[in-house]
C-alpha cells in the first residue's frame, strides 16, 4: 500500500473511533450503574461497524466528485459531461451557456472583423478597404523631405551621407569628442564592490556606488537582483556583455560634444560600426529615432575629472534596435527613467577622445512600460506568422512573471509617477479594457567604463 493510501486509511479508522468510542474495543459493553430493571443495556459482542468489503475492492471505488456547479454543459471533471448542447450549439463560458456561434468568415478576406472569434487581419499600415480585401493608406509627405511616409516607406528625395532627418528634415549628423563603451557590468546586490565585480575595471567603486533612488538613505538595484535570480536558469548578462565587448560586436558610443570641459553639455548616445582605422567609428542610423538620438541627456558637467548630469529619460529602444532587428522583431522602446550618469575622467580630452572610468549609471524601469512593450511583442508574435515560436515563448513567459511577485519584485513604489499601465481582458490579453496608474517600478545599477573613440561618420543605412 502508498504512503498516502496508508494515511487515508488511518484517518479513516480516526474518525470512526472520534464518532464511536466503544466501537472496535475489546469486550463487552455492561449495564450502566444505578440504573433500574428498564433500564439495563444487554451484552452485545463487539463487532465492526463496516459492511465485508475486502481492502482490495474498496482501493477500486471512485474517488472522483463530479463538479456541475453552476454548469449546464461541459466536463464534469471525471471523464462525464454536466450537460450536453442543442445541435449547432457549443459549450461557452466555462459550462455556464449555450451559444450558436459564428466562425469567422474570411475567404478572400486579408483584413477587418471576422465574426465572434476575432479578425481576418489587422492592417500594419493604413485602413482596411470596405470589402476587406485590402489594406490601404496613403502616404503623408506634406512639408517633408525625409523620414516616416506613414505607410511603412520614406518620403523623397532623401538625406545625405552626412545628414540625419528630423522632424522631416535633413540636418547634419555632426559629432565631438567620443568615448567608446568597453565596460559593462550589473552588480548582483546594491552594496557589491566595484573590486569584487572586476578588479581591474573598476578599482574605486566602493559598495555606495549604486545610486539612492527613492529617497530612503540605501542604494538600491532591483534589476541586479532579477538578473542574479535568473544566473540560476544558466542566464548570465554579465558574461555575455563582457564577451559582446571584448569580441567588439557591440560597439555603444558616447558623444559629449566638442568642448565638453568649457560648459554644460549634450551627451549623446550611438550604436557604432567600426570606421576605416583602429579607434574610428560610423555611427549607425538606427540611433536616432526622428533625428534624436538614443541617449540624450542635457545639462552634463565636468567638475576637476568628475562627470555628472541631473536625471532624465534615456531611451532604451534605439540601442537595442540593432539586436531586435537581428532577432525579427519590430522597434520597441523603454525608457530608463530618472537616470543618472557619472563617471570620472580617466587623462587627458583631445581629438582621439575621452576615457572615462569608475562609471555608474542608475535608474528606474517602470513596470507600466515594460508591460507596454511586452504587450506590443504579444501583438507581433499573434500577427506575424514569421515570428520564431522561441522567441515568443520567452515573451509569454516574460510576460505571466511580471504578474508574479515570486518571479519580479518591483522594489520602488514612486508615487505621482504619471505612468498608466493597461488591463487586459481576463480570456484574451490582447484586448485592452483600460488603464490605470501603476508607480511600481524596478531600481537599475550599471558600472560601466569608456575608452577613446573618434566618430567619423554616418554608417550606410543597411549593413554591408
Amino acid at each position: 500500500m502508498g504512503t498516502k493510501s496508508a494515511a487515508a486509511l488511518g484517518l479513516a479508522w480516526s474518525g470512526l473511533a472520534l464518532l464511536c468510542p466503544a466501537c472496535g474495543t475489546s469486550g463487552a459493553a455492561t449495564d450502566v450503574a444505578g440504573s433500574d430493571e428498564h433500564d439495563v443495556v444487554d451484552t452485545v459482542e463487539a463487532t465492526s461497524a463496516l459492511p465485508d468489503i475486502s481492502l482490495d475492492e474498496r482501493r477500486d471505488e471512485p474517488t472522483c466528485v463530479p463538479d456541475c456547479y453552476g454548469k449546464i454543459c461541459g466536463d464534469d471533471g471525471c471523464g462525464g459531461t454536466c450537460g450536453m448542447c442543442d445541435p449547432g450549439a457549443e459549450c461557452w463560458n466555462d459550462g455556464t451557456d449555450c451559444a450558436f456561434v459564428d466562425y469567422p468568415d474570411c475567404e478572400g478576406k486579408v483584413c477587418g472583423d471576422g465574426g465572434f472569434f476575432g479578425t481576418c487581419g489587422t492592417c500594419e499600415f493604413g485602413e482596411c478597404s470596405a470589402d476587406q480585401t485590402e489594406c490601404v493608406c496613403v502616404p503623408d509627405c506634406d512639408g517633408k523631405v525625409c523620414g516616416d511616409d506613414g505607410c511603412g516607406g520614406t518620403c523623397a528625395p532623401g538625406c545625405g551621407d552626412d545628414e540625419i532627418c528630423k522632424a522631416g528634415a535633413c540636418t547634419c549628423a555632426c559629432f565631438g569628442k567620443a568615448s567608446r563603451v568597453n565596460a559593462l557590468y550589473v552588480p548582483a546586490t546594491a552594496d557589491e564592490t566595484g573590486a569584487d565585480a572586476a578588479a581591474a575595471i573598476f578599482p574605486s567603486l566602493a559598495g555606495s556606488a549604486c545610486l539612492d533612488l527613492d529617497g530612503d538613505g540605501a542604494p538600491d538595484n532591483g534589476l541586479g537582483a532579477l538578473l542574479a535570480t535568473l544566473s540560476g536558469f544558466g542566464v548570465d548578462v554579465n558574461a555575455e556583455l563582457e564577451k559582446a565587448l571584448v569580441q567588439s560586436t557591440l560597439h555603444v558610443l558616447l558623444d559629449l560634444g566638442d568642448d565638453p570641459e568649457a560648459a554644460p553639455f549634450t551627451l549623446n548616445g550611438y550604436l557604432g560600426r567600426p570606421g576605416a582605422s583602429a579607434g574610428e567609428f560610423l555611427v549607425d542610423p538606427a540611433s536616432f529615432v526622428d533625428g534624436m538620438p538614443s541617449l540624450n541627456v542635457e545639462g552634463v558637467t565636468i567638475a576637476g575629472d568628475y562627470l555628472a548630469a541631473a536625471p532624465a529619460s534615456v531611451r532604451l529602444g534605439p540601442l537595442l534596435a540593432t539586436t531586435l532587428g537581428l532577432a525579427g522583431m519590430p522597434y520597441f522602446d523603454v525608457p530608463l527613467d530618472r537616470a543618472r550618469p557619472q563617471a570620472l575622467i580617466d587623462g587627458q580630452i583631445d581629438v582621439t577622445g575621452v576615457a572615462l572610468r569608475d562609471g555608474v549609471l542608475a535608474g528606474v524601469l517602470f513596470r507600466a512600460d515594460l508591460d507596454r512593450a511586452l504587450y506590443l511583442t504579444r501583438v507581433w508574435c499573434a500577427e506575424d506568422p514569421q515570428a520564431p515560436a522561441d522567441l515568443c515563448g520567452y515573451f509569454h513567459v516574460a510576460s505571466e512573471a511580471m504578474s508574479e511577485p515570486d518571479y519580479v519584485t518591483w522594489d520602488l513604489d514612486l508615487p505621482g509617477c504619471g505612468k498608466m499601465r493597461q488591463l487586459y481582458d481576463s480570456s484574451d490579453p490582447l484586448i485592452i479594457v483600460g488603464e490605470q496608474e501603476d508607480c511600481q517600478a524596478l531600481s537599475a545599477c550599471l558600472f560601466w567604463a569608456g575608452e577613446k573613440a573618434k566618430i567619423t561618420g554616418l554608417a550606410p543605412a543597411t549593413a554591408e
